[in-house]
């Protein structure tokens, strides 16, 4: 019964650890997507206000 008992614990605290993990991966994965989707805004915003710079001195 103790065995049972402590392979149960064991088990709970394993899904506990998975579940942890799955959630730590989520969140990271979220704050990734985040930095990448502003870094692309950033980059999307220069390029265009380079765009529009060389437009108006009539060199592109």
């Amino acid at each position: 019964a103790l065995g049972l008992e402590m392979s149960f614990n064991v088990w709970r605290l394993g899904g506990y650890g998975v579940l942890l993990g799955i959630l730590g991966a989520l969140l990271f994965l979220h704050l990734f997507n985040g930095l990448i989707f502003l870094i692309g805004v950033f980059v999307s915003s220069l390029s265009s206000a380079l765009l529009r710079f060389l437009n108006n001195n009539g060199k592109f």
